[in-house]
């Protein structure tokens, strides 16, 4: 047979094999057949969605308990303590606490996001301008814009835009603004950039500084600046853009207190040294890198010049001021020798005037948290071989201690514990 042939042959085989009927049971198993749908068959019904439980607020002997609400990052009181509004994941509300109940704000849905929001200060975050008009930001392709909302009303309008996000302290009824552009953002979320000024809803027409972040205003209306985007000089500004350095030396952890009538830093020891050339862009950042230790503190009253206060020796620090800005707990770690520098035993004090006193110790060093009726919260450091969580210790100025629960955030108004599903908002006492 010859090579055409056979070729034939083989595709007649072929053929016949793709052409086989499916084989019989008898012949071995075969894929069941699928069983046609009616197009008006009925299917089997989805599992119903879970049902969203609606917000809720309910008074308690101690404050108020708020259920059906995710990721409270912060709370804004109104002149009168009786509103709130609460900063959420799932957008703005407020709280009516005479008539205990929540409902959502208005036209805040593209508000700025949570992210930037933190239980302190920020000042992105809400702000009452009246009992009745809240200010906020909203994020969007042309920038940021400052909006205001008014709460009998429900309208709200524009009041400013901002090329870039921005940090500002604008104040019911004033025509001018001083801000700055966050043209970037350190490791510690510290934005910085060009400081400017100029009229209420118009381009800057001044700038004041090239690279530099405003901490916040006074109670007599300067808006502090500190220089740089970590530690820098501090001056203060008016709005017609009036600057006034308030230190040569480079001022670590500044802070304003609650009533605005004082403003706090922290200097090191003057010496020459090459490693802030070297270190990270944030001097005085990280107690374990490239931070010096601090040993002095100074404070300033709005007018004339700032009060010393030594401290006695060269620490970490961190201080925070008593709500009624009388007094300014610290927590002041010391370091260790050596490039790492590790922290040394540390201890808790209260500065009332040109008078420190010590209140508590840590070995291992301490951490501070917050004021509350007259004591300071705080933790002790753990050590790294033992590990574990520290619990909160609030110490009064006779030295005694007590245990307190975990904190989930906090300011000079209020006291925020999370329990599961349910949040805690306490006043304070």
């Amino acid at each position: 047979m010859d090579s055409r042939k056979l070729l034939a042959a083989a595709a007649l085989i072929l053929v016949s094999a793709c052409a086989s009927p499916a084989p019989t049971p008898s012949q071995g198993p075969s894929a069941p057949t699928p069983t046609p749908v009616s197009p008006t068959a009925t299917l089997p019904a989805p599992e119903p969605d879970p049902v969203a439980t609606a917000p809720e607020v309910v008074a308690t002997d101690s404050g108020f308990t708020l259920r059906g609400l995710e990721e409270v990052g912060a709370v804004a009181w109104s002149p009168s303590g009786k509103l709130a509004v609460l900063s959420t994941g799932a957008g703005q509300w407020l709280l009516d606490t005479t008539h205990p109940s929540l409902r959502p704000l208005p036209d805040t849905g593209d508000a700025y996001p949570l992210a930037y929001w933190d239980a302190h200060s920020n000042p992105l975050r809400p702000r009452f301008w009246t009992e009745s008009t809240v200010a906020w930001h909203r994020l969007g392709a042309t920038g940021l814009q400052l909006m205001v909302s008014d709460l009998k009303s429900g309208t709200t309008r524009a009041v400013h835009r901002f090329p870039l996000p921005a940090t500002h302290f604008v104040r019911p009824g004033e025509l001018r603004i001083v801000y700055h552009l966050h043209n970037s953002v350190t490791s510690r979320n510290t934005s910085c950039g060009p400081v400017m000024t100029g009229e209420l809803g118009k381009e800057p027409d001044r700038t004041l500084l090239e690279n530099g972040r405003l901490l916040g205003r006074l109670a007599g209306g300067q808006v502090v600046v500190v220089e740089g985007c970590g530690a820098g000089r501090i001056g203060v500004t008016d709005l017609a853009g009036q600057f006034t350095w308030l230190t040569d030396q480079v001022a670590s952890q500044p802070a304003i207190s609650p009533d605005g009538k004082q403003l706090l830093w922290f200097t090191a020891p003057s010496r020459i040294s090459l490693r802030p050339l070297l270190g990270p862009a944030v001097a005085h950042a990280d107690p374990r890198g490239y931070d010096f230790g601090m040993d002095t503190l100074w404070v300033w009253g709005g007018s004339g010049a700032p009060t010393r206060i030594p401290l006695g020796g060269e620490y970490v620090v961190d201080a925070l001021f008593e709500p009624d800005g009388r007094r300014v707990a610290l927590a002041l770690n010391g370091l260790g020798p050596g490039e790492d520098r590790p922290l040394k035993p540390g201890f808790i004090a209260v500065v009332d005037g040109m008078a420190m006193q010590r209140l508590a110790e840590g070995n291992e060093g301490v951490r501070l948290h917050m004021w509350s009726a007259g004591e300071v919260v705080f933790q002790r450091l753990a050590s790294e071989k033992t590990g574990g969580q520290p619990p909160l210790v609030g110490v009064d100025t006779a030295g005694t201690e007590k245990t307190w629960s975990t904190i989930y955030a906090w300011d000079a108004s209020y006291t925020l514990t999370r329990d599961g599903a349910a949040y805690h908002l306490i006043r304070p006492e």
